[in-house]
């Protein structure tokens, strides 16, 4: 019989069978109070439209915190961002400076390296050429005393053998002219001595 609480009393659809299968069945609503005013007098709509704008006046607060929240997270994302840049600019052109002193060391290195491979390759055909002109003066000196002893044993033999017969014959004329005979078969021009 719970059923039959939710009818009116009275209903002429109430029976025990249920309701009429072409009629609607009623929906139950509860009991309405009167309306409660509070400790300050005021009716149900005016607390409604109080709690609606206090939730408005929240919302709107917090709305503005949030944006406040995201507008300072922009600025500072933008800000950090541009930190950012400046530091890679910084660190790009700390870097190309790091980069150019690189390549100047390693230009003076090589000029310096350069510089004594000259001077070691100066060194060293300075001595291989006070070597190659003691060598030539030698050999110079060698041909000069072979030609000189050459000469010498031409002009020498030639010489000899031509001053002594010259000498000979002229000290055979000369030591003659005061002689008047002579016993040596060699002086011809004389008559022997008897």
């Amino acid at each position: 019989m719970a059923s039959r609480s939710l009818f009116r009393a009275g209903d002429p659809t109430e029976d025990d069978s249920g309701p009429a299968p072409t009629q609607e069945m009623p929906v139950a609503r509860p009991p309405v109070a009167a309306p409660d005013r509070g400790p300050t007098g005021q009716g149900e709509g005016t607390r409604r439209r109080t709690m609606l704008w206090i939730g408005a006046s929240l919302l709107a607060v917090v709305s503005l915190g949030l944006a406040g929240a995201l507008t300072w997270s922009l600025i500072d994302s933008a800000q950090t961002r541009d930190e950012h840049r400046k530091e890679v600019r910084a660190l790009r052109v700390d870097h190309a400076r790091a980069i150019a002193d690189l390549r100047a060391e390693a230009a003076e290195h090589e000029r310096d390296a350069v510089a004594a491979a000259v001077a070691d390759q100066k060194r060293e055909d300075a001595r291989r050429l006070r070597r190659a002109i003691a060598a030539e003066r030698r050999k110079a000196k060698r041909r000069i005393e072979e030609a000189r002893a050459a000469g010498y044993s031409a002009g020498n033999v030639e010489g000899y053998s031509e001053g002594t017969i010259d000498g000979y014959d002229q000290g055979l004329l000369e030591g003659s002219d005061e002689l008047d005979c002579s016993d040596d078969p060699d002086v011809y021009w004389l008559p022997l001595c008897w």
